[in-house]
């Protein structure tokens, strides 16, 4: 089996392979780190405990509380002291804190594992991999270095024949310049030419061999940009009660009383009523695997095409996201296909997907 995972291209783009069958992938719920581990590792957020990069601790530790609290005075410094200290603790000590102010460091725990980069195991142990997301050499680069790997292993070898390729570059290259920019435009047809050639080139050497071609979500350009301080700070007045958001979600805490489910509805109400908010019930955490409490009381998606700016993972303001509400073809990925042991509906789920492979793979 061969698999070219492309990271986030929309089904609206109408991305075609030659020879092979055309799909969608509807993705579930949250970023890359939750996507991943549904289409190759069949487990939802709920399953893995986490969704996105980080997990709310309420209680963490007092020495934590007592260290941040006192970094927290680099926030207020000039020359971007804070996100140069920031650096130097990832590079030196492996601390990643993203964006996230010192004050609030303490009540997130990074949780989120990668299986691409090794970080958790996954079914593409038992492939052959061609990945490059965590190498360091500038927007773009990753993709042909990965495509040059793979292109020598399959030109010089008798290859081991489930490969996995992973194209990283059109991420980013979405989120700084947009789905319409010539630069995007520009990598599809680079992305189109090369992976025609990897897959007729595999196709020679395993014709009946599966091939998939597919992305784990789609992008949306921003249109707008949302400050949702102001109301969280006339809500903070009348509750007790944290916030965390990035750039599309908003995870709400609320402590213990014997009025939380009182306060939990009229704190839902006043977000609904001053924020563009789509505010899952409890129908909808159990469909898409997100019922941990630890992943908020109350949890919110921004809508279509709206960002938070500035959250607490950061001020830039990009011009494309992914992770919303998947009832868009821009939301949706792409799945293409050759040779798989199931009929594919026009429309296949995240977990669907790795059932596909598994059962292939038997």
């Amino acid at each position: 089996m061969l698999i070219i995972f492309v990271d986030a291209l929309p089904a609206s783009k109408n991305f075609h392979i030659k020879n092979l069958q055309t799909s969608t992938l509807v993705p579930n719920l949250g970023y890359s780190v939750n996507l991943h581990n549904e289409i190759f590792n069949g487990k939802t957020p709920d399953q893995m405990g986490f969704f996105g990069e980080y997990l709310y601790d309420p209680e963490p530790a007092s020495w934590k509380k007592t260290l941040f609290s006192f970094l927290n005075l680099i926030e207020y410094a000039p020359f971007k002291l804070s996100s140069l200290f920031k650096i130097f603790l990832r590079r030196f000590f492996n601390i990643r804190v993203g964006q996230i102010p010192f004050k609030l460091v303490p009540y997130f725990k990074r949780e989120g594992k990668y299986p691409f980069i090794g970080e958790c195991d996954s079914i593409l142990n038992k492939f052959q991999c061609f990945i490059t997301d965590d190498m360091k050499t500038g927007l773009g680069n990753r993709d042909i270095i990965a495509i040059n790997n793979i292109n020598s292993y399959i030109k010089n070898n008798i290859p081991n024949n489930n490969i996995f390729l992973s194209l990283c570059d059109l991420d980013g290259i979405g989120h700084k310049y947009g789905t319409n920019s010539e630069e995007y435009k520009n990598r599809l047809n680079f992305l189109k030419k090369h992976i025609d050639q990897i897959t007729n080139d595999y196709s020679e050497k395993f014709p009946n061999e599966s091939i998939i071609v597919l992305s784990d979500h789609g992008m949306s350009n921003a249109v707008n940009f949302i400050d949702p301080r102001k109301i969280i700070s006339e809500i903070k007045k009348d509750y007790n009660v944290k916030f965390f958001y990035d750039s599309l979600y908003m995870h709400v805490f609320i402590n213990e009383s014997p009025k939380k489910d009182i306060e939990l509805i009229e704190i839902k109400e006043k977000l609904i009523n001053n924020l563009p908010l789509h505010c899952f019930s409890e129908e909808e955490r159990i469909k898409y695997g997100v019922t941990n409490k630890n992943f908020g009381d109350i949890l919110f998606v921004i809508n279509d095409k709206l960002a938070f700016s500035p959250n607490l993972f950061g001020f830039l303001k990009m011009k494309a996201y992914h992770g919303y509400l998947p009832n868009t073809s821009s939301n949706k990925g792409i799945f293409l296909y050759k040779n798989t042991l199931n009929n594919i509906p026009k429309e296949i789920s995240s977990l669907d997907v790795y059932s596909q492979i598994s059962e292939s793979l038997k």
